[in-house]
């Protein structure tokens, strides 16, 4: 019997010569919410604005606080972005997103929910931080926008199949 082949993983992240950089990663949110409109398969993105990825659609989502479950952080970004209240969840994907020239290294976990409107009685996304998004837009998965937040792209072609 064949031992197990494992890769080298200091030399998969560190190649020879480069300078490994001591900074933390953070776990972010991704929230993959879904509709149809008359027959076809949409999505739910925000154009974002204020902060890195400023001027691409992404998912509503955020940074998870310490302590908080998958449920805490993913019912508390919907709402607070969006005003929609989420009513179950299922894990999707996960990306790893190191963004080395701004500093930042963020592993994401997306999950796909169900929703329903919010506290207003809005069945759609109300624009709730202004600052961090221009509007939420529900897109075909068949006509995407092309300014997409990195690393989302093979979410998305996961979710149109």
């Amino acid at each position: 019997m064949n031992p197990i082949q494992t890769p080298d993983i200091e030399s998969e992240v560190c190649p020879e010569g480069s300078e490994v950089v001591s900074r933390e990663s953070e776990v972010c949110i991704g929230i993959i919410c879904r509709k149809k409109i008359e027959g076809r398969k949409h999505v739910l993105l925000g154009l974002r604005k204020g902060s890195h990825g400023a001027g691409t659609w992404g998912f509503p989502g955020g940074h998870q606080k310490i302590g908080e479950g998958f449920w805490g952080v993913c019912s508390r970004e919907l709402r607070e972005e969006t005003g929609l209240h989420m009513t179950s969840l299922k894990q999707a994907d996960f990306n790893n997103n190191d963004m080395p020239e701004e500093g930042l290294h963020y592993i994401t976990l997306y999950f796909d929910v169900k929703w329903q409107p919010g506290e207003s009685g809005n069945p759609e996304p109300e624009l709730m931080e202004p600052d961090k998004c221009e509007e939420w837009k529900w897109w075909p998965l068949d006509e995407l926008p092309s300014n997409i937040w990195e690393n989302i792209d093979r979410i998305l072609e996961g979710i149109s199949q």
